[in-house]
């Protein structure tokens, strides 16, 4: 992870050396987040009782992802204590065999909700 002390709103030069070459990109700095969603990997139409289930998160700015924010992922329904296995991560398994399932996850002002239906094996 890359940690500038002091850093300032905008766009800054950063060199690295990639692969033995160096180069120049460009690294934004941003002081909001204008939405946030579910990672499109860990997208899913239902769960399933007594299967884990991973689901991801993400905050974009002008749709550029933004790395390194405290997140806050709430659940609710019948299942095994959720875990957090990554700050924009949970993952649950349901105990349920009917009903739904809601995980909603919160950074940088913005917040997403997803309530899927839970299906028994």
């Amino acid at each position: 992870m890359l940690h500038i002390p002091d850093a300032t709103l905008g766009t800054s030069p950063i060199s690295v050396i990639a692969g033995g070459q160096p180069t120049t990109i460009d690294f934004e700095v941003v002081d909001h987040a204008d939405s946030a969603s579910l990672i499109p990997f860990y997208a899913r139409r239902s769960f399933t009782t007594g299967q884990r289930a991973d689901l991801c998160f993400q905050a974009r700015n002008a749709g550029r992802y933004i790395a390194g924010l405290k997140w806050t992922i709430t659940v609710t329904g019948e299942l095994n204590l959720p875990v957090l296995h990554m700050v924009n991560c949970v993952a649950l398994t349901p105990q349920q065999t009917s009903g739904e399932i809601t995980v909603t996850a919160a950074a940088a002002g913005q917040s997403v909700s997803l309530t899927l239906p839970v299906v028994a094996q």
